[in-house]
């Protein structure tokens, strides 16, 4: 530990104030966890951010949506299941892309997103609802989108383009 970072944790820990610190406190801030320090996001374009928010909101609506009563018309479910997983697998990627730039859980974003679009298709051909099919539709245009800003070259912000 630097010695910057020991100051700063004994004022935290109200070395200061005159009060006395609780050994296991002291040692709990000790503790370095890379995915949830503070300042260790990554600096990311503006595009490549509004990528990942959009695939968290994805995320959520699948996971939202597999709770949400559609009729007897609605999809069988195992399909809510995998949407349920893939909408999980989604908002975890996301959140450990944004902390720590991790090309793996980028790869998993993009292929969880294909996965729930292609799993959303047979709503076109089903006797279901036509606001469901017009949901299916746009959800299908905004994983579109949001592969495309977040495949698109020049992730970092400040980097040249080529």
């Amino acid at each position: 530990m630097r010695s910057s970072d020991s100051d700063s944790l004994e004022r935290y820990l109200g070395r200061e104030t005159g009060r006395s610190v609780c050994p296991l406190a002291r040692l709990a801030l000790q503790v370095r966890c890379p995915a949830l320090s503070r300042g260790s996001a990554v600096n990311y374009s503006p595009t490549f951010r509004t990528g990942l928010i959009l695939a968290f909101v994805l995320g959520l609506l699948d996971i939202v949506f597999t709770f949400v009563p559609v009729g007897a018309g609605g999809p069988p479910g195992f399909i809510l299941v995998i949407g349920l997983l893939l909408g999980l697998i989604t908002c975890v990627g996301v959140a450990l892309v944004w902390r720590s730039n991790a090309r793996a859980a980028l790869w998993a974003i993009v292929v969880t997103r294909i996965l729930s679009s292609l799993s959303a298709i047979p709503a076109f051909g089903a006797d279901v609802p036509a606001w469901i099919k017009v949901l299916v539709a746009v959800q299908i245009v905004v994983t579109v989108v949001d592969l495309v800003l977040l495949l698109k070259p020049n992730r970092l912000a400040g980097r040249p383009t080529m």
